[in-house]
């Protein structure tokens, strides 16, 4: 099981959002506010916003884009 997930962080008046994808998503968002996540991400506070559970995550190599197939369903995280 893969989730996709969307975070946001909010400096000032400034909006900053992120999509990843992990097979546990606590464990990746703690790793976003230690700044050991993504290099994108480092330096910031994040917070939760959506994320959706998948059955598989298929990388297409050659086109380096990422298929995302078998939705179970969606989950709505608390704000």
């Amino acid at each position: 099981v893969y989730y996709v997930y969307l975070i946001l962080s909010k400096k000032i008046n400034n909006y900053t959002s992120y999509v990843g994808y992990t097979n546990n998503v606590e464990n990746r968002i703690a790793l976003h506010n230690s700044s050991k996540g993504a290099k994108f991400t480092r330096g910031k506070k994040w917070k939760l916003i959506y994320f959706n559970i998948f059955y598989m995550l298929i990388k297409e190599l050659d086109t380096k884009k990422w298929s995302i197939l078998i939705p179970l369903f969606f989950c709505q995280a608390p704000l």
